[in-house]
């Protein structure tokens, strides 16, 4: 009897665990967002398939059901890019959060993204006001957990700080 105890001990824990680490985001509307210009250094995800040229970022927006809507965001620069993709309910709380992040610089390595917070700021409800002219703003904090895959080169954990802006005409 100890003995199936202390095997599921710790399946009871670990699930316990995962339901605390569980997020609880919302969307934030703020009427009065604008995104002024694009700015050097932060994605710009648009909803237009017209871009011939790379960086290519675009923005998927997706009506799954009435109450559910699917954002999916994507860059490539040809040397890497990010994937964020998340999904939002009528009452504007954000679920399924995943980020993703590949570069072309340096190979042996492989690196973990954990977002710790997760803010997003649009100009307007979808689910109110449709998303013709939606603007917005995605931030990610978190940490980067990089493996190295070699004996000598130690792994380490370093901060994530991302930005990014959305934008449909």
């Amino acid at each position: 009897m100890k003995i199936i105890i202390c095997l599921l001990l710790p399946l009871i824990m670990g699930c316990e665990q995962i339901n605390t680490e569980k997020q609880q985001c919302k969307l934030a509307v703020d009427s009065n967002y604008a995104i002024d210009e694009k700015r050097d250094g932060i994605t710009t995800f648009t909803c237009s398939d017209h871009q011939a040229t790379l960086p290519i970022s675009t923005l998927k927006i997706k009506l799954i059901k009435p109450d559910q809507i699917q954002i999916n965001c994507s860059q490539n620069s040809g040397y890497g890019g990010e994937q964020i993709s998340f999904k939002i309910n009528r009452d504007l709380s954000i679920y399924d959060l995943k980020f993703e992040y590949a570069s072309d610089n340096e190979g042996g390595k492989t690196e973990t993204y954990k977002v710790e917070k997760f803010t997003a700021t649009f100009n307007k409800n979808p689910f109110k006001e449709g998303i013709d002219s939606l603007q917005g703003k995605i931030s990610i904090t978190g940490k980067i957990k990089v493996e190295r895959d070699s004996w000598f080169k130690p792994s380490f954990e370093e901060d994530l700080t991302y930005s990014s802006f959305i934008y449909c005409k």
